[in-house]
């Protein structure tokens, strides 16, 4: 009898290890797929992860409630559903099961607010999951929040405490000997310094996650390591050995199927093509870069994309098919409620009508996006809303009402000395454009400030086409003595030497 029931134990453990085994290996593939980016594939084990332990939900409720948690955190990232996602974690948070499920639920609703853009939301939920998991002594949760606070930081240009959070998250995964977040926490501070300017300390931090990857065999962490290597020498203008490591980070992406990364690749190799003026080129790798995005579910990325096709077809002076590109994107975040961007691409759509000379077409765009950034507080736009109707008024030789939207996008970058230097460019153009006419003696004052600005921007398509406008409008409309003086402050900036 001893012998019998031994038997019916002994299948019994083996049966519950069998489920454990399952279940580990489940949560194991989920958190792979969320890294390399195949999002639905990910949703589908939670799935099966969900209806597997529904069996026995008294033990398995923790983890069902979790596996609804990064259900939502797939939704939102793969395929960009804000709403539906936020539904699904206010349901969670609500039912408050136990505190770490609603620490981790409210953590993913910290980055669905990121995702939406509503930067001071996801703050709260970060910091007040980053409370529970201190008291829970969580530290895996501890280190990943402060990386995640270094992102939220990073887009609020808040760089000081994007670096700190970094910083923390470093020392934490140092102190827990989580490699792979040290490398991520690594590679973060390197991008703190690229976006303050400061490529060669940004330089350093890529070469140490690069190295480190590689010697503990981490090709994510390598594969994306090399992509920043290739922006930071590019930044440098070093652009045969940044091309290099885009092709680097392509191949091992592609390696390791890392959807992501083959996304993101071929994105950037198709940037550095448009960049060259091959338009043929870029726009092969864009398309590759969207094949893959829909595959993926990847809307977020699918935007980005559409925005680089658009910009192709408009620099190629093929409005109709950018036109298309750019109403798709504007389409998709639209959906997303990513406000921001819609009145990005409204700005672009606006632009490009005004190229065709399709006046009220242009207009309505413009006030559309205007709308947008008054209501979301968006000054940098805003000052850019400004300089595009400059550009409508300056066409239509509407010089005293383009001067007017001159002056009100300068009174922004007055207000708000950390605009961006491209934004300040914008207007100093404008500025200049709109007082051809009138020979205004501070147009001489707008060129130098614009040869400033030139000196710490990169040579971009976008920038020599800024200039090149400016350039013949100059050549055309100005008549004054000192014309040829700025004509050749102008050809400086063509050529690159002042940039």
């Amino acid at each position: 009898m001893k012998k019998v029931l031994t038997q019916e134990k002994m299948k019994s453990d083996l049966s519950t290890k069998r489920k454990e085994y399952l279940i580990r290996a489940l949560k194991d593939r989920i958190d792979i797929f969320s890294v390399i980016g195949r999002y639905k594939e990910g949703i589908n084990d939670c799935e099966r992860l969900i209806s597997f332990c529904s069996k026995d939900k008294n033990k398995y409720s923790k983890l069902i409630e979790k596996s609804k948690v990064t259900i939502a955190s797939l939704v939102a990232r793969g395929m960009g559903d804000y709403e539906k996602a936020e539904k699904m974690l206010k349901r969670i948070i609500n039912k408050k099961i136990d505190e770490e499920t609603f620490a981790s639920g409210l953590y993913t609703m910290g980055i669905i607010y990121f995702y939406k853009g509503d930067f001071k939301k996801s703050l709260i939920c970060y910091e007040r999951s980053l409370e529970i998991f201190k008291k829970l002594n969580n530290k895996k949760f501890v280190e990943n929040i402060y990386n995640t606070m270094g992102i939220l930081y990073h887009n609020m240009s808040e760089y000081d405490l994007a670096l700190n959070s970094y910083k923390e998250c470093y020392k934490i995964s140092k102190k827990n000997k989580d490699k792979v977040l040290t490398i991520s926490s690594l590679h973060n501070i390197g991008l703190v310094y690229f976006y303050t300017g400061k490529t060669d300390n940004a330089l350093k931090y890529f070469l140490k996650s690069a190295q480190m990857s590689e010697s503990i065999g981490y090709k994510l962490g390598t594969a994306i390591s090399y992509n920043s290597l290739g922006m930071a020498l590019e930044r440098k203008n070093l652009n045969n050995e940044a091309f290099k490591y885009y092709e680097k980070y392509l191949n091992l992406s592609n390696e390791i199927d890392y959807k992501m990364g083959s996304i993101i690749a071929n994105d950037n190799i198709g940037k550095f093509y448009l960049e060259e003026s091959n338009f043929e080129t870029a726009l092969k790798y864009f398309k590759e870069s969207l094949n893959l995005a829909e595959k993926t579910n990847y809307h977020v990325g699918k935007v980005i994309i559409l925005e680089h096709l658009g910009d192709t077809y408009f620099y190629k002076k093929d409005f109709s098919y950018a036109l298309e590109n750019y109403n798709l994107a504007l389409a998709l975040t639209e959906k997303m409620n990513n406000k921001k961007e819609s009145g990005k691409f409204l700005l672009k759509i606006g632009t490009t009508y005004l190229m065709e000379n399709n006046f009220d077409k242009a207009e309505e765009f413009f006030k559309r996006s205007e709308e947008i950034f008054l209501k979301i507080n968006d000054l940098e736009n805003l000052a850019l809303f400004y300089s595009k109707m400059c550009d409508l008024h300056f066409i239509k030789k509407n010089y005293a009402l383009a001067f007017d939207f001159a002056k009100k996008g300068y009174q922004i970058i007055l207000e708000n000395p950390k605009c961006s230097e491209n934004v300040k460019m914008n207007i100093f153009v404008s500025l200049a454009k709109s007082r051809l006419i009138t020979e205004d003696q501070k147009i001489f004052v707008y060129i130098k400030e614009i040869s400033k600005i030139c000196k710490k921007l990169r040579k971009t398509l976008e920038l020599s086409n800024t200039i090149n406008i400016l350039y013949n409008s100059i050549e055309e409309l100005y008549e004054k003595k000192d014309k040829e003086k700025i004509l050749n402050l102008l050809r400086e900036l063509k050529r690159g030497d002042g940039a």
